[in-house]
């Protein structure tokens, strides 16, 4: 298989934007995207049957964040092990790659929701 192309530039990051939030809140338009959801549907509607025009912001937005990772990782970025991240998805899976906060070895997850900080706490959930 071919290296795909690598990206150096973020798109959108001079560009209009929105910042895409996880779930829908009462205060949100009835068109706007969101994590949770994707465009909603009233965006793939119809204008005539009262459908809505998806936001060129929305979609900037997306893409600004997914390329966000993509050139990190395209530069050569690592993760660091993140406690917040942890909880939200439940704990790092088995084999998860991280690097440690001093840059200096990658730490690999032996077991499935793992939610201990390799960093202060070394036990025999990462190698």
């Amino acid at each position: 298989m071919a290296q795909p192309k690598l990206l150096s530039k973020i798109w959108a990051s001079l560009g209009l934007k929105t910042d895409i939030p996880e779930t829908r809140t009462r205060d949100l338009a009835q068109s706007a995207a969101t994590y949770e959801e994707g465009f909603p549907q009233i965006t793939m509607t119809p204008i005539t049957q009262g459908g809505k025009a998806p936001s060129g912001k929305d979609m900037n937005g997306i893409l600004r964040d997914i390329t966000e990772h993509i050139v990190y990782q395209n530069k050569g970025g690592k993760y660091l092990f993140d406690a917040s991240f942890a909880e939200k998805i439940g704990g790092y899976e088995k084999g998860a790659v991280l690097i440690t906060n001093d840059f200096t070895k990658f730490m690999v997850s032996l077991v499935n929701q793992n939610k201990v900080n390799f960093n202060t706490d070394p036990i025999p959930n990462s190698v």
